[in-house]
């Protein structure tokens, strides 16, 4: 909630990366001149030069250069949270990602929780593009492969191996008093989802 990046040293030392202190914003830029809303999640990629940020209130998956804090957003909009799958920083969309991981092939994986899905962009590809991994986009708890698959609130990611972990949330703030939340896993090379 400061919508900001910290470092902290093997010493124990905090020093803010990026991001303004209690000022939100989607403003790329270096260091203390970018600006965020409620950055959560965070994944490094394979090669260490880059930090990815799931920028939840802004709609917005950022790239931070680990080299000089330079923030660039990749994919999304900053406009209240809808979906589209397509090409990553013109066309798709996100509603509240919340989480990241990266395959150590470069897959990036996003919980997207407003759009009750599990979004993918290859980020060796030329051109990134967001595509739907898994979810149905309907709000409920369903197993099944790909997007007939359902989840109720994609909220946070793990990966081993070739299976990424998901806690699906329960949707009781919805309206929905039957719900509850579940562990569920996805497999990377067959995308079956399994509670």
């Amino acid at each position: 909630s400061n919508h900001r990046l910290r470092h902290v040293s093997m010493s124990g030392d905090v020093t803010t990366f990026a991001g303004l202190l209690d000022v939100t914003g989607d403003q790329d830029g270096i260091g203390t001149s970018a600006s965020f809303d409620q950055p959560s999640g965070l994944a490094i990629s394979p090669d260490g030069t880059a930090l990815y940020v799931a920028d939840l209130q802004n709609h917005l998956i950022r790239r931070v250069e680990t080299s000089n804090a330079s923030v660039t957003s990749i994919a999304g909009s900053s406009t209240a949270g809808d979906f589209a799958d397509g090409v990553a920083d013109s066309v798709a969309r996100f509603d509240k990602p919340s989480s990241l991981v990266i395959s150590p092939e470069g897959m990036l994986f996003i919980a997207d929780m407003g759009n009750y899905r599990v979004r993918a962009v290859n980020l060796t590809a030329t051109v990134l593009v967001v595509t739907t991994f898994a979810g149905s986009g309907n709000a409920s708890l369903v197993d099944g492969t790909g997007t007939a698959a359902s989840f109720q609130r994609p909220f946070a990611l793990a990966l081993a191996g070739e299976m990424l972990y998901v806690t699906d949330a329960s949707n009781s703030l919805l309206g929905c008093s039957t719900c509850t939340g579940a562990i569920r896993s996805i497999n990377t090379a067959t995308g079956a989802v399994t509670t």
